[in-house]
């Protein structure tokens, strides 16, 4: 899993306390990818557009080919 951070100092907190106890976080919970991890999730990330854009085709196409099949029921 990955994600991103998008954070602002609080009320009266400065940019250096902020980066401090994010980086005491990252410490303690270990949620940086490695290597191999980060080269998968850079090879998703350039495909991701063309591939969710893609999902309602796909998924139209199969429920026609499935529609009226008779090994298909539907479940009430």
């Amino acid at each position: 899993m990955a994600g991103f951070l998008i954070a602002a100092p609080g009320p009266g907190e400065d940019r250096r306390a902020l980066w401090e106890r994010l980086r005491l976080h990252r410490r303690l919970t270990g949620p940086v990818p490695g290597p191999w991890g980060t080269h998968l999730l850079m090879l998703g990330i350039r495909t991701f557009h063309p591939r969710t854009r893609r999902i309602p085709t796909t998924a139209m196409t199969l429920a026609a080919y499935f529609d009226g099949h008779p090994l298909v029921s539907r479940a009430a």
